[in-house]
């Protein structure tokens, strides 16, 4: 029996989507925490540029969480992998239901431009992943729908610059704005608290 090419293509789409997430994730995890030069983790909220996907929109807030692996003694230039995942935009109407999923996955280097006081300034610049899921669920079905479910990955590369501010020996509170260039730009806003699971003097001098 001929196969459908279309629900082959998605089939293989699937695959080829749970496979890169896979690689991000163990990326991201692989380090934390027992190499001793990775010394941070860091969450909390980000909030994106609304942008339109499949009759819908992105949703908002999300949430973040990223660790911070030091390259040189001094603590100046870091490699910062970081997943965000963001609360679902939803529309229903009397005849269907639309719900749209919004997943982003960075690789930073961080390099320190300013440090003063408990005050310290970051840009960097990285790699990017968008993973867009939009699910349509039709309550009436009238045979004249346009709309249907879709997924698309896109990547691209980051630019953005992060305030830090010492709260703490163990605490810093973050601020950060960076802008994904991509076919799927977005300019992200976040705010963060980050923990130091190893003491701050010995992950760099503040």
């Amino acid at each position: 029996m001929d196969q459908d090419p279309q629900s082959m293509e998605y089939v293989n789409k699937q695959h080829q989507t749970a496979c890169f997430w896979l690689i991000i994730s163990i990326l991201i995890s692989i380090q934390v925490p027992s190499a001793a030069q990775t010394h941070r983790l860091g969450a909390g909220l980000a909030f994106a540029s609304v942008r339109s996907y499949n009759t819908g929109e992105t949703g908002n807030p999300g949430f973040s969480i990223q660790y911070w692996h030091s390259l040189d003694k001094t603590g100046t230039i870091h490699l910062v992998p970081a997943l965000c995942l963001y609360n679902p935009y939803k529309l229903k109407t009397g005849y269907m239901e639309l719900t749209n999923y919004l997943f982003q996955a960075d690789v930073n280097l961080h390099y320190t431009v300013f440090r003063e006081g408990t005050v310290a300034i970051t840009a960097f610049g990285g790699v990017n992943a968008t993973q867009l899921i939009s699910r349509y669920m039709p309550i009436v079905i009238t045979g004249d729908e346009t709309i249907e479910d879709k997924d698309d990955l896109y990547f691209g590369g980051n630019l953005g610059a992060c305030l830090e501010l010492y709260m703490s020996p163990k605490w810093d509170f973050n601020v950060t704005a960076k802008y994904i260039v991509s076919e799927y730009g977005q300019v992200v806003i976040g705010v963060q608290a980050a923990y130091y699971f190893i003491k701050r003097r010995r992950a760099y001098r503040r």
